[in-house]
């Protein structure tokens, strides 16, 4: 995973460095307490207020000399910030949460970008909030924000925003007196501040809903928040890391340590979210989210007329626990727009691939529902910037999502292209479609790893996990050393794949009489672990009889009348690229069973003959280890228009979908003059083209003779990137040159039959 430094961090690098040497000599909570009496001082002299209108929250530090003649020096640095100085302050005075505490509180803070954004919501240009709340504040970033967007640079405004609309709560008060400081930076009015100071509140808000500010109001003309993104509830290898034991995932537990505090802690936990599962009524089954307990509070204390704006992830409209949610999000809501970003842009110190959301929307006065909103974002050193946004009418969504949730499409073209396959299918799930598979979880890598043993004897089977599982490919990847994170694994080729080397084998006896049954056949196993922007989302592959597979490799069977071809089937049509576009538009980094139960799935007939090219290729594919790159290649490019074929798809329609993988292809040769490779895109739409006679001549000529140089040049298609490196035929090996069994610059070799082809 790729976690970088937040673009936030970098601007305020300097004062964190003055900061940091007027901390230095102070530790732990007295260095949290320093640092925020100073910039107390600081917010004082960039608003030109007494510091000591802070009272209790600035302490003695009104009065030390030495204290203000430094917040002066440092408050010069903020002269020169792409932020504003309350956004700066903001940041600055956040507690400092580090790795399992950060999890734990949900702290990853608002980007200042994203908290512009957010405001931007709620800045109608006709009317201004009278009462405005964050219920999860901080240190008051987006409440900052907020009084930013709103008063639009309007010093009177300012202050009567600050002295009667805006309202935070926030379990913790070092985070309340980073957002005291923050907001106060932007007055130097005393009544303002006392005013808004006694509307800074410490209080659980989910605990105390909207009877927490009963003596304030009945309804919220405005919410904004970036609520914690955490489950209510707590690990025992977060539990342990807090108690000071060091440890990794997937090192073995020692039973003894911390066993009744840890019990205690659950009892705390299970005792809050009973109480909460009597309040909120939208959470489904399973783990609490605390966001979606804010989202439902927010729905709630927004009144009729009220607009809200929030950040949280992608999960909301995909996720089959978030489908309550979504109804009563689309069912109240007048207006909603969603956007949908990743971490590319830096905003928090997580994974660049993390998905998530800003909310944005009008409650109803009354039944008035504007199509959906749908656009994707990213963000330039200093402000958030939006595509295009979709238009998604809301009963044609209910009609081909009826969970409601959204697929994730970036222009109106793609949006009818989703339209168009979904409703050349059937959902796997229904019985129209006629497959009716079986998905299980046939062993869990947690809670059975006491019985995983690391050798092979009779009456113990393979145990299979998600990393040896690749498109038509099983056992990709063979065991090394190592353990959990550190294990080292080797990337083989489909014809070394049959040589099974696992990490771990299972006692047969050990496993439950169904998963005893199940193995005794072949069946379907799939890698749950992916996401959208991977090389290839869905990996698929035949298990065979007399392994298990780890719960990261759900597994399919059908029902013992099930003819096998109808396996090999499914197999190709999971394996598609227009299949694999479908579930990327609704995955975020799990497949769960109920994406795939899901999916459309087209209708095709057993007895057709497509089916069976489709179920024979499969086959193919998955038993013949002995096929050459090139034969296995056109075998996957037939698959593909086939597959393609059913959904109604043409030249134009697949190009779209192959933009959708633009990871394809490396490690092999680019053409002359091009950065990378393109082959297996080139070879597919030659296919297509030569199909339906489209487009021109001469721009199918232009197809076949890429296709024909990248294949001189040594490149193949459909090789997955992981690959690059091992010998396998027509791969170069990592020395970077071509397998000596195969030479595809020899037109009487062994590719002579698929040259033909081409």
């Amino acid at each position: 995973m790729s976690h970088q430094r937040p673009v936030e961090a970098t601007m305020l690098d300097a004062i964190e460095r003055h900061l940091s040497m007027a901390l230095k000599g102070f530790q732990g909570d007295a260095r949290n307490q320093a640092r925020l009496e100073l910039l107390g001082l600081i917010s004082a002299e960039i608003g030109g207020y007494h510091a000591e209108w802070l009272g209790p929250w600035i302490g003695d530090a009104s009065r030390d000399k030495l204290k203000i003649r430094i917040a002066k020096q440092i408050s010069l640095l903020f002269e020169g910030l792409p932020m504003a100085p309350g956004l700066a302050l903001a940041s600055l005075a956040r507690p400092d949460f580090e790795g399992y505490r950060k999890r734990q509180h949900g702290a990853f803070y608002t980007d200042f970008r994203l908290a512009l954004h957010l405001a931007g919501g709620l800045a109608p240009e006709k009317e201004r909030p009278k009462t405005l709340l964050d219920p999860a504040c901080g240190s008051g970033m987006l409440l900052c924000a907020a009084t930013l967007a709103l008063a639009r640079g309007s010093r009177e405004i300012t202050d009567s925003l600050l002295a009667e609309t805006i309202c935070g709560a926030d379990l913790s008060e070092q985070a309340l007196r980073g957002a005291a400081l923050s907001l106060c930076s932007m007055t130097k009015s005393r009544r303002v501040i006392e005013n808004l100071v006694s509307r800074l509140r410490r209080m659980d808000s989910l605990a105390a809903g909207i009877a927490g500010w009963r003596d304030y109001t009945n309804g919220f003309d405005a919410m904004i928040a970036n609520p914690p993104w955490e489950r209510v509830k707590i690990t025992r290898h977060e539990f342990l890391r807090m108690a000071g034991i060091e440890r990794h995932y997937g090192d073995r537990y020692r039973e003894d340590l911390a066993v009744e505090g840890l019990r205690q802690r659950k009892v705390r936990l299970k005792t809050y979210v009973d109480d909460l599962r009597h309040v909120f009524e939208l959470q489904g089954s399973g783990d609490v989210d605390l966001y979606k307990l804010f989202i439902e509070l927010i729905l709630s204390a927004t009144r009729a007329g009220g607009r809200f704006s929030f950040l949280v992830p992608a999960g909301l409209i995909r996720s089959q626990g978030t489908q309550a949610l979504r109804e009563v999000l689309f069912g109240v809501s007048s207006e909603v727009i969603i956007n949908v970003f990743d971490n590319r842009s830096r905003f928090f110190a997580i994974d660049s691939r993390f998905k998530f959301l800003s909310v944005q929307g009008i409650k109803a006065k009354e039944r008035v529902a504007r199509p959906i909103q749908l656009a994707h974002g990213h963000a330039t050193a200093n402000k958030v910037v939006l595509e295009a946004s979709v238009s998604i009418q809301r009963t044609l969504l209910a009609r081909i999502r009826p969970d409601l949730s959204l697929p994730e499409v970036r222009s109106a073209q793609e949006w009818r292209l989703f339209q168009k396959m979904a409703q050349k299918g059937q959902r796997l799930a229904s019985p129209e479609a006629g497959w009716s598979p079986e998905i299980v979880r046939e062993v869990d890598m947690t809670l059975d790893s006491a019985l995983f043993r690391k050798s092979a004897f009779d009456g113990r089977v393979p145990l299979i996990e998600g990393r040896m599982v690749h498109q038509y490919c099983f056992g990709i990847k063979q065991y090394v050393s190592g353990t959990g994170r550190r294990a080292v694994w080797r990337a083989v080729g489909p014809a070394e794949s049959v040589a099974l080397r696992p990490q771990f084998y299972f006692p047969v006896d050990r496993l439950p009489e169904a998963v005893r049954m199940r193995i005794a056949r072949p069946r379907i196993g799939f890698c749950d672990i992916s996401g959208q922007t991977n090389e290839r989302t869905m990996l698929a592959a035949l298990i065979p009889r007399d392994v298990v597979c780890g719960n990261k490799v759900p597994t399919v069977s059908f029902s013992s009348s099930f003819p096998e071809e109808r396996m090999f089937a499914w197999l190709a049509i999971c394996n598609s690229f227009a299949f694999d576009w479908l579930l990327r538009r609704v995955v975020t980094t799990t497949i769960n069973f109920f994406h795939l139960l899901d999916m459309p799935f087209p209708v095709i007939a057993p007895k057709e003959p497509s089916f069976q090219a489709l179920a024979n290729a499969g086959r193919r594919l998955s038993e013949d280890r002995a096929l050459d790159p090139w034969q296995r290649a056109n075998l996957r490019a037939d698959l593909d228009l086939g597959v393609s074929a059913l959904y109604g798809l043409d030249v134009s329609a697949l190009r779209m979908i192959l933009n959708d993988f633009p990871l394809l292809d490396r490690g092999q040769p680019a053409l002359a003059g091009e950065v990378r490779s393109t082959i297996t895109r080139d070879l597919l739409l030659m296919r297509c083209a030569e199909r339906d006679g489209i487009p021109t001549r001469d721009q199918r000529e232009t197809l076949h003779n890429r296709v024909r140089a990248a294949r001189l040049a040594g490149a193949v298609p459909y090789i997955p990137s992981f690959l690059r490196g091992t010998k396998i035929d027509g791969e170069r090996d990592s020395s970077g040159k071509a397998a000596d069994h195969f030479d595809p610059r020899n037109p009487g070799g062994r590719c002579k039959e698929a040259a033909g082809q081409i």
